[in-house]
């Protein structure tokens, strides 16, 4: 499976293992067929621009509270949302579509594309993970969520899901 096996971080003397964070699939039903989903993680899971010491990536540090929510991340992912709703959000500065969803007080920020190496399969990549705190959740997406099943089918299908806009082949 493509996607980045993150190497342990060492921070403040500690070591914290990122083996959670590396990519994996799993088996979800999208309209009575077994589809395959590929996952894989940014280092936007944990890290963030508010750090100190050296930069890990580029002008991200390692943020250990974005870790330690990062923990339950794989299980969040198969048990919440795939099950639940999400907001599409369309991102003007890099044409791009994303999705985002509050699980709990916890924000996942993914992209799901057709898997190139699994026809018949896709591929969610989490763009960024986070917890929100009482001041951000007005800095949110907004919009009408949709079931995730409904999006995993357009995307299966070459399509996506543009808030105001018309549905196009990608």
């Amino acid at each position: 499976m493509r996607g980045s096996r993150w190497r342990d971080v060492s921070y403040n003397g500690k070591t914290y293992d990122l083996k959670h964070l590396h990519p994996f699939s799993f088996q979800m039903t999208l309209n009575g067929v077994a589809v395959n989903i590929s996952v894989v993680f940014s280092n936007h899971c944990f890290t963030d621009k508010k750090g100190d010491g050296q930069p890990l990536f580029g002008d991200r540090y390692f943020c250990e509270a974005r870790y330690q929510c990062s923990l339950n991340l794989p299980r969040l992912l198969q048990e919440h949302l795939v099950n639940g709703h999400v907001v599409p959000h369309f991102d003007k500065g890099s044409n791009e579509v994303y999705y985002y969803a509050a699980i709990h007080d916890y924000a996942v920020f993914f992209d799901l594309r057709p898997d190139r190496g699994s026809p018949g399969g896709l591929t969610l990549f989490v763009t960024s993970a986070y917890e929100v705190d009482q001041w951000g959740k007005d800095t949110m997406p907004r919009g009408k969520a949709v079931k995730f099943n409904y999006i995993g089918y357009l995307r299966l299908n070459g399509l996506t899901y543009l808030p105001l806009r018309k549905q196009k082949r990608r």
